[in-house]
């Protein structure tokens, strides 16, 4: 994880990864996301899973505290037979935000 930025500027920021189904109509974009939201709490750090965006819909799962700059993260997405995903963001303590989705469940 990166130290925070060095601005005075509220800006919330996201950094991830994604895979994108591009033989889709709707193009979901399934993500693990480091999210930095200032003055949230006394770290500003977030791990979520997401189920998201170009066909407009957005599905996230509960997000879980990362305790700072250094901190190794773990995000995976995987898809099982039926079609389903399953994104998981995992702190270092093992905490995780765990997200099961399909293109159904985006309304798609």
């Amino acid at each position: 994880m990166p130290d925070p930025p060095t601005t005075t500027k509220a800006n919330i920021l996201y950094y991830w990864i994604g895979l994108q189904d591009l033989n889709s109509t709707a193009n979901p974009v399934i993500q693990p996301v480091l999210s930095y939201v200032p003055r949230s709490s006394p770290d500003d750090w977030y791990f979520e899973s997401w189920n998201c965006c170009p066909a407009g819909h957005k599905l996230k799962a509960a997000s879980v505290a990362v305790s700072g700059p250094g901190e190794v993260l773990r995000g995976s997405m995987a898809r099982d037979e039926s079609g389903a995903w399953t994104i998981a963001s995992r702190n270092a303590a093992g905490e995780a935000s765990v997200l099961l989705s399909s293109d159904a469940d985006s309304g798609l």
